[in-house]
């Protein structure tokens, strides 16, 4: 949990992590997220954006739409998405994700992208 923390602190935006233990892995983002005083959203196709206000999109069951709102926000926070690996096969899901990467250094967003297997463009 320390590594996850500092990653976080240290402002990487975007972190993936292989397991099938997508509980454990949100608990402990929910610990983090109290240190830090972030809040945490979690996505999944079929829940659409859950969390504190969500959902701030009506669309956030789409991939693209949810990027897009997370690149347009710039409000500190952290996003769990889950199984989002087959969406990295889309060039335009690629492209939003690295604009969120390469965002602004001032706000602190962290993107961590859960799956039981790793599979990046």
């Amino acid at each position: 949990m320390k590594d996850l923390q500092l990653l976080i602190q240290s402002r990487y935006p975007i972190l993936y992590v292989e397991t099938y233990d997508e509980e454990r892995l949100e608990q402990m983002l929910v610990r983090i997220s109290r240190e830090l005083g972030m809040p945490l959203f979690t996505w999944s196709i079929s829940q659409g954006l859950e969390g504190p206000g969500a959902p701030f999109l009506a669309e956030s069951r789409q991939p693209a739409k949810l990027l897009e709102e997370i690149r347009e926000r710039k409000t500190p926070a952290l996003y769990l998405l889950r199984d989002f690996h087959p969406y990295l096969k889309e060039p335009g899901i690629v492209r939003l994700l690295r604009e969120i990467a390469q965002g602004d250094l001032g706000w602190l967003v962290t993107v961590v992208l859960c799956a039981p297997a790793i599979d990046l463009p």
